[in-house]
């Protein structure tokens, strides 16, 4: 039996969920079991499976585990060392989910080279003592946001700027159409196929928002509903790569 522990403080037991869930639909496949267990100020994620899926769990698991560093650990540590608050706490939330994305290819390829597995890992450890420059990095880009902090928290300019970061992401879906004639839901189209992606309530703007950011699309084609704002709001910030179907 091969076994594996990550371990985080208490007040980051989300970054464990995370992969929890993440692994949760997969670790049948690798006849393994995982647990989430909490005490005193620890978290812990317990996960096992028979030797012979070893390196197949071992490959999943770094690429989960790298995704909680870059995306997860990552938008926690930008988010509590911008300093600026705009009107809406959504279109905030949504500047740092795209600052998080904002070169995260690179980012993914450090960890995943520098990761190994021992007996255990503890996250916050991880990433204060083996990823140094990335930490260096996400620093940097948290004093060029609070150094530029009157233009940003002009509303036009700060649109502005997410437009310019959503333009200077990596590709992760060709075709995405999101269905407005309802509530919300996103779908890939792949080789004349849809394949169901994500749920969302329609009124909630910027959780769609954020949503498109993370999957990252090329081209996008909205079936419109109600919801014009939004719609108008998608084509700004993908200007040229939104189409409207009736």
């Amino acid at each position: 039996m091969w076994e594996f522990s990550i371990e985080t403080s208490k007040k980051n037991v989300h970054l464990l969920r995370y992969i929890s869930n993440k692994l949760q639909n997969s670790i049948s496949f690798f006849k393994g079991i995982q647990s989430l267990m909490a005490y005193d100020n620890i978290a812990s994620l317990a996960v096992g499976c028979p030797k012979q899926y070893e390196n197949q769990l071992k490959n999943f698991l770094k690429i989960l585990i790298c995704d909680a560093i870059c995306y997860q650990m990552k938008f926690d540590y930008l988010k509590n060392h911008i300093n600026f608050v705009v009107s809406s706490e959504n279109l905030f939330d949504a500047f740092i989910k795209v600052y998080t994305y904002f070169d995260s290819e690179l980012e993914r390829r450090i960890v995943l080279r520098i990761l190994s597995f021992d007996e255990k890992i503890v996250l916050e450890s991880f990433l204060y003592f083996k990823l140094q420059p990335l930490l260096l990095k996400w620093k940097e880009m948290c004093s060029l946001a609070n150094s530029n902090l009157s233009l940003f928290l002009e509303s036009q300019t700060f649109l502005e700027l997410l437009k310019f970061l959503i333009s200077n992401m990596d590709i992760k879906v060709e075709s995405l159409i999101i269905d407005l004639s309802s509530s919300c839901q996103f779908f890939e189209e792949r080789k004349n196929k849809l394949i169901f992606l994500k749920n969302f309530n329609e009124a909630e703007d910027f959780e769609i928002i954020t949503g498109l950011i993370e999957f990252s699309p090329s081209k996008i084609k909205i079936i419109s509903g109600k919801n014009h704002n939004l719609i108008s709001l998608i084509a700004n910030l993908y200007e040229g790569r939104v189409e409207i179907l009736k």
